[in-house]
């Protein structure tokens, strides 16, 4: 309370307080590639984050110096209408200095992998086997995290490149590119023995082997399938590997067939004997030509010789 009332009679007398200080460092370093009033100044006081966030100017070259004179700091602190209350003392100007470390991409090695696994869905094992020649990158000094962009041809290739952004928080700080050697082994299926078109699929015609992945490419199968409803879609020689084009799925009706059409609803099912007009895999619908009526519908195959009448919008 007396000193609210001491300062209310040195406002009636014409007498200011005193503003507020700021102390200019001799010395500061820096991380980011601008220099602000927060970098260079101390108080004893707490000071707003606006006041502190002023720009003074850009930073300098990585491991290089700059000087920002106490005019230049007063100027900005002066010339905002919210913070122009604050006197600056201290050094006469202030040294900064940006400090760098030196950074070679293929110590980064562990961020190349995690990129090169997700790219390959994570199918199988990959390793880098070696790096080209790089020359190292100059980042500012600070906690540098780092990603790797692959270029788009990266899987096709045993040599590759890619591009590793660095970063201080979410600020980009530099970029790099590296080339270099990597393996990619997995599993896939080849078979054990020549098949011929049309054959039943069975598992027991293919085996489980390890393959170069980068040098086979291919959409190779890593599971085989269990169902019965399948055939050889074309031939396939001892040794091939198994492609999921390689199969197609078996006809279970053909033209001409007779089959038997359900008309199923919730509380009654309908038979009625009739014609396959068309080839037909499981779940697949075709036209039907009822026996007796003549008239053609529409059905769904459910097994070789039995479909369920569906209705057509």
């Amino acid at each position: 309370m007396k000193r609210h009332l001491l300062l209310a009679v040195l406002l009636a007398c014409g007498v200011s307080a005193q503003a507020a200080t700021l102390a200019l460092r001799p010395e500061a370093r820096v991380s980011g590639a601008n220099v602000t009033v927060g970098d260079v100044v101390v108080s004893d006081s707490s000071l707003p984050a606006g006041l502190l966030q002023l720009p003074l100017g850009s930073a300098p070259a990585l491991n290089a110096k700059s000087v920002f004179t106490r005019e230049v700091v007063a100027a900005a602190v002066a010339g905002h209408p919210e913070y122009g209350k604050y006197d600056v003392t201290g050094s006469a100007s202030c040294q900064i200095l940006r400090p760098a470390r030196i950074v070679h991409p293929e110590n980064l090695s562990g961020v190349l992998l995690m990129e090169l696994q997700k790219a390959t869905g994570s199918q199988g094992q990959v390793k880098i086997e070696e790096f080209a020649a790089t020359a190292p990158v100059t980042l500012p000094a600070g906690q540098i995290g780092a990603q790797a962009q692959l270029s788009p041809t990266a899987l096709l290739h045993p040599w590759a490149t890619a591009t590793i952004n660095y970063y201080i928080g979410k600020e980009m700080v530099g970029s790099s590119e590296v080339r270099f050697r990597w393996s990619w082994q997995r599993q896939a299926y080849q078979a054990v023995r020549s098949i011929q078109a049309g054959e039943p699929y069975s598992p027991l015609d293919f085996r489980l082997t390890t393959i170069d992945a980068i040098r086979a490419s291919g959409n190779y199968m890593t599971q085989l399938p269990t169902g019965e409803d399948q055939v050889i879609g074309r031939q396939i020689t001892a040794g091939q590997l198994l492609l999921p084009s390689f199969l197609a799925p078996k006809k279970l009706v053909q033209r001409g067939d007779q089959v038997v059409v359900n008309y199923v609803q919730s509380t009654f099912k309908v038979s009625m004997k009739g014609v396959a007009m068309q080839d037909g895999t499981k779940g697949q619908t075709i036209s039907v030509q009822n026996s007796d009526s003549k008239k053609s519908l529409f059905a769904k195959v459910v097994d070789a010789d039995t479909l369920e009448a569906v209705a057509v919008q």
